[in-house]
Order: structure tokens, then C-alpha cells, then sequence
């Protein structure tokens, strides 16, 4: 039996979402890349425009520095991070509070923090968007701005181990248990935005048309939209100067 030719199709969406979300995020919200959920809810919605299976799964996300002078999280709480460490790295950790000024000063402190990506499976294969990694940049530690404001990964199963010198960027099981999941699954089946759906599907046939090249896409938002454009590049760029 011949086996099915992969269509371009996924790689095509993906990429054109990839490529304009930033800007759709920075246009409507002013406090960063910080909305995982509702991003990630309104990207798969895009792609199912698409005839793209999608749908927003949620996920831990570790991003760290080889040598280990540097980590940051989302869906992982300072705790649960050094839990996880310690169950590798055993009694030679330092304790809690002192590991956390060390290694974890950039991460949050929430009890149950949840990070949404998209799912998305097309003739037989399947990608992980990350729409809002960017958010790590906010931290303002170094190097936070070389973290890429959005990954993707094509994986038949699993979680995707990435580079990103300086950074190492892995992805994983959330470590909640199931009523914290059940109540971030709650959270995401009640959100929807369909002018946020819009805008993304709207921006992704401009960046279809110009090819996804980033710079006739920009060069196209700035003529259609001047001031919304500006707007996207400052917030964009203020992302790495926030502590």
C-alpha cells in the first residue's frame, strides 16, 4: 500500500499563525504575552477554520540555560520545580529559599499555575504550538530576550525538547492533579472570543498573501493599520525591559 503524501497544509497554517499572533496579542492586550488561555483557545478556533484539528491542551514548560545559571517556568510553581529537582539531584540541592534565589528567582509565585498550548493534527500529523512563550521575556533576566516568542514542534507523540542557545526549552505533563485540570478544562471550554478568532484568521490570510515573509507583512500592517502597528512593535519590544 503507498503510503500518503504529507500535505503542506498544517505546516503552511501553523506558520502563518506563528507568524501574526504576537502582533494580535500586543494589539489587544497592554501587560504582555500573560494570556495563554485565551490566546491558545482563539488560535485553535483559527486553524479549525482551516479544516486543521485543533484544540488548546495544557501543559508545563521548562526554559533554561545549559550550565544551569538560569531557569524560568510556566505551569510550574517555584515548589514544584525544586521537587522535581530534588527527586533527580537528591541532598546535594540547597535548600528551598536559597535554590529559589539562585536558579528560580525569574518564576512566579502561584499556587496552581496552568500554560495552555494548541494541539493540532492534519493528515496524519501533529504540531504543538506554543503561542505565548514570550511571556518569559517579561522576567527581564539575562538573555530572556533571545526566548523565541513563539515555538512549534511536529511530534507523531509526546512533549517537544527544543533549542534555543542560550536556552534549552522542554515541555511536559502538567504535574496538577485532576481537579486543578478539570478546573483549567472548565476554564477553557467557557472562554471565547471570536473578534480575537478574527483578527488572527484575518492576519493569516495577510500573511498567506505576502508569503509569509515577516517583512511584507509588517510593511502591510503598517499601510493598513499605522497606528495599531506602532502600538504591536513598542509593546513587543518593551517585553524584554520588564521585571
Amino acid at each position: 500500500m503507498k503510503k500518503a503524501k504529507k500535505s503542506p497544509h498544517l505546516k503552511q497554517m501553523v506558520q502563518a499563525l506563528r507568524l501574526v499572533a504576537p502582533f494580535c496579542v500586543a494589539a489587544r492586550y497592554d501587560d504582555g504575552f500573560k494570556h495563554c488561555v485565551e490566546t491558545s483557545v482563539s488560535g485553535a478556533a483559527a486553524l479549525r477554520r482551516r479544516h486543521i484539528i485543533a484544540q488548546p491542551v495544557v501543559c508545563a514548560v521548562m526554559v533554561f540555560k545549559e550550565d544551569g545559571t538560569s531557569g524560568l517556568t510556566i505551569g510550574l510553581s517555584p515548589r514544584q520545580i525544586y521537587d522535581r529537582a530534588r527527586a533527580s539531584d537528591g541532598p546535594s540541592l540547597p535548600p528551598f529559599e536559597e535554590w529559589k534565589e539562585q536558579v528560580a528567582r525569574g518564576v512566579p509565585e502561584e499556587e496552581h499555575p496552568i500554560h495552555e498550548i494548541i494541539e493540532a493534527r492534519h493528515n496524519g500529523e501533529r504540531a504543538l504550538i506554543d503561542l505565548t512563550l514570550g511571556q518569559l521575556r517579561q522576567t527581564g533576566i539575562p538573555d530572556s530576550d533571545k526566548i523565541p516568542l513563539t515555538v512549534m514542534a511536529n511530534l507523531k507523540k509526546g512533549w517537544p525538547d527544543l533549542q534555543a542557545p542560550p536556552w534549552r526549552i522542554a515541555y511536559m505533563d502538567s504535574p496538577h492533579d485532576a481537579q486543578v485540570l478539570a478546573e483549567s478544562n472548565a476554564k477553557v471550554s467557557r472562554y471565547s472570543n471570536q473578534s480575537f478568532v478574527d483578527d488572527l484568521s484575518d492576519m493569516m490570510d495577510l500573511a498567506i498573501k505576502e508569503g509569509l515573509e515577516l517583512d511584507r507583512v509588517l510593511a502591510e500592517m503598517r499601510r493598513q493599520q499605522p497606528e495599531t502597528f506602532k502600538t504591536c512593535i513598542a509593546r513587543i519590544n518593551a517585553l524584554s525591559s520588564r521585571v
